[in-house]
């Protein structure tokens, strides 16, 4: 098939970067058949055939360009019929569809034609992505970070592509998920087994499941509980009103470092009144007992009135029986 040369008027652009060279355009190879288009409820003003064998996108509607010049030469392409179709302006257009904006750069205007054809290898070119076809369905793919521009699917042996006006290409065929009454985000997140509340949002989101925002922060005890490594101690409601009832005591060690004069233990005793303690390091665990026989020694000599409770902690075996 004979065409005209290819014209590029926009230098600027990052367009310019094509095979200048190529000498000719041609139109389409794919034979369409337009009875089966009356299926495509959106015009055709709207609706684009892809075409791996066109050297440029075309289309006949003007109103569909930006950035539209007229076409310098008279030159005309020359179809499968042997008709010649005059090129009357190029521009751009930016196709708008429910996922992202594709780009379409030296879109070429004719009047005469029925269909608009989307050239593969101009749209590979100047969105740096890539086509990928089955019987079923198609994509348009990013190929720098493998994003999905574009999904459709194949009729009747055509992959049509879609564009809708700019105030309706968002999220035209957007799923929504319909529920008797709004729930509040805090019921999914124990539904949802307790995630975080930037994880229960995003999932949300992306199921498309409108909720009502708590509007004060709830605490949530499993998610609380389910951290715990212990459980809490009780509160302790008994306590000596006079000092010296009750003394508590404690071993503890060995420490991961010997200190200068060789202590690797440390005991303390704790009056559970004033809370007053006395600490005492040791050099082996088996001097706790002297320890304790020298500081109840001291007690009874500066504290005349008898202790009533002696309570020792157990540790590693070591153990003193309660005083009274």
């Amino acid at each position: 098939m004979q065409a005209i040369q290819q014209y590029t008027p926009y230098q600027a652009s990052s367009s310019q970067n094509r095979e200048v060279q190529q000498s000719s355009m041609q139109a389409m190879h794919t034979v369409i058949h337009f009875a089966s288009l009356s299926s495509c409820s959106s015009g055709s003003s709207q609706v684009w055939l892809t075409d791996s064998g066109a050297m440029n996108h075309m289309t006949a509607d003007l109103a569909n360009l930006s950035l539209a010049s007229p076409y310098p030469t008279t030159e005309t392409i020359h179809t499968a019929n042997g008709v010649g179709l005059t090129v009357s302006h190029i521009g751009h257009y930016t196709l708008h569809s429910s996922i992202s904006p594709v780009k379409l750069h030296y879109v070429l205007c004719i009047p005469q034609i029925t269909q608009n054809l989307l050239s593969v290898h101009c749209l590979c070119l100047d969105n740096n992505c890539q086509l990928i076809f089955d019987a079923l369905c198609f994509w348009i793919q990013d190929k720098a970070i493998g994003r999905i521009l574009y999904k459709g699917l194949c009729s009747n042996g055509l992959y049509h592509i879609h564009s809708f006006s700019p105030s309706t290409s968002q999220q035209p065929y957007q799923p929504t998920t319909f529920l008797g009454q709004l729930v509040q985000s805090t019921l999914w997140h124990h539904r949802l087994g307790h995630p975080t509340n930037n994880i229960v949002s995003l999932m949300l989101n992306k199921a498309y499941v409108h909720v009502s925002k708590t509007p004060i922060p709830l605490m949530c005890h499993p998610c609380l509980e389910g951290k715990f490594s212990k459980l809490p101690f009780s509160q302790h409601v008994n306590k000596s009103v006079t000092p010296f009832d009750t003394i508590h005591t404690d071993l503890w060690g060995p420490a991961p470092s010997i200190s200068v004069d060789g202590y690797r233990y440390y005991t303390i005793f704790v009056d559970e009144c004033t809370r007053y303690c006395w600490i005492f390091p040791l050099v082996n665990k088996s001097d706790f007992f002297s320890t304790f026989v020298v500081f109840y020694s001291l007690f009874l000599l500066n504290f005349p009135p008898p202790l009533k409770l002696f309570k020792l902690m157990r540790r590693g075996g070591v153990s003193i029986p309660a005083i009274d």
